[in-house]
């Protein structure tokens, strides 16, 4: 049966919040990897550069 009231907007907040890590923190340890350890030596400013500039936008464009 559904959840209505704040438990089921809690429990869909702390859902979509698991998920969201459970995706995001492998792919950002691969990528931290790749660009220290694999990239070549003249792409890793570049890579950088795009990682920091993605940092600076809000999620909510990355989304439109």
């Amino acid at each position: 049966h559904p959840v209505f009231g704040l438990l089921g907007a809690l429990q869909g907040t702390i859902t979509i919040a698991v998920i969201a890590l459970l995706v995001a923190v492998p792919l950002a340890i691969a990528l931290a990897l790749l660009i220290n350890e694999y990239a070549p030596r003249s792409l890793r400013p570049t890579m950088t550069s795009v990682v920091d500039l993605l940092a600076v936008l809000p999620s909510v464009l990355y989304g439109l």
